[in-house]
Order: C-alpha cells, then structure tokens, then sequence
C-alpha cells in the first residue's frame, strides 16, 4: 500500500536543534517541554489542594482521587499516541 505522506523534515540532515548530536545540549533541548509540562502539573495539583483546603477538608481528598483518574486516561492516551507514531514511522520509511 503506497501512502503519499510530504515528510515534514529532512531525515538526512536532522536540523531539529543546533547542538551536536547526541549531547547532553540537545538532551537538554528535547526534554525541556517534557519537563515543564511535568512541573505544571504537579504545581496545578498543589493550587488545586491548597485552595479547595480552605473550603472544606474532604475537597483535597477527592481532588486527588481525580488527578489519579485523569493521569491514567492521559498515559492511556499517550501510549495510543506512541503506537501510532510508530506505524507512521514505519509507513513512511518503507520503499514500497
């Protein structure tokens, strides 16, 4: 099956930062929305408990059994997420 898909870069010339590959600049640079998304979620958490404790006391609790729920469906989302950037991966590198 030939899909006709206009790669979005130029696999031959990896231009998505300029630091040498495989530093620890460029690791610096892939990770740094990975790490700030991580670092607002857990801040969101926290402004959520501190401000809901000051209207009752059962809010932080059921505050913090939603956060569990919505982080499975955001890890169950993400690794449909993954598998399919796989098969688009493959999809797009095969000669045929």
């Amino acid at each position: 099956m030939k899909v006709d898909i206009e790669p979005v870069f130029n696999a031959s010339r990896d231009t998505s930062s300029w630091h040498q590959t495989g530093s620890v600049g460029e690791a610096r640079f892939l990770f740094a929305p990975l790490m700030f998304s991580v670092f607002s979620g857990s801040l969101m958490s926290f402004c959520d408990c501190l401000f809901l404790s000051h209207y009752s006391l059962t809010s932080p609790k059921a505050v913090a059994a939603v956060n569990s729920f919505y982080l499975l469906f955001q890890l169950g989302i993400s690794r449909i997420k993954a598998g399919m950037q796989i098969c688009l991966g493959q999809v797009m590198e095969s000669p045929d």
